[in-house]
């Protein structure tokens, strides 16, 4: 196991949470269990891999984004980890991602 990056906590269950890092996965937890509820990998794509650096929740808890070293932004749904959406436009690496106010 890697070194963890940044976690998340579930603005609507304060005992759920999503931490990335540098074993390059998204992983969520429940402080009320003592093993990872679900675990998926840094990128949708078979045999992309990056280590992840930020990850946010959205304030209506609907969906997380993440961010790492490839400089890729990747949303996601909260509630089953579906990918939905990414965005390649950085050169660098995402360090930090936040939802504004109104989940935009």
């Amino acid at each position: 196991m890697g070194g963890l990056n940044c976690f998340a906590i579930s603005p609507v269950d304060n005992n759920k949470f999503i931490t990335v890092g540098q074993e390059r996965r998204i992983t969520y937890w429940d402080l009320r269990k003592v093993n990872a509820e679900a675990v998926l990998d840094s990128s949708p794509y078979k045999g992309e891999s990056e280590e992840l650096h930020a990850v946010a929740i959205s304030n209506n808890n609907k969906y997380f984004a993440v961010g790492g070293a490839m400089g890729v932004l990747r949303i996601y749904d909260f509630s089953s980890g579906q990918f939905i959406h990414e965005c390649r436009a950085h050169s660098g690496a995402i360090v930090s991602v936040t939802f504004s106010p109104d989940d935009r």
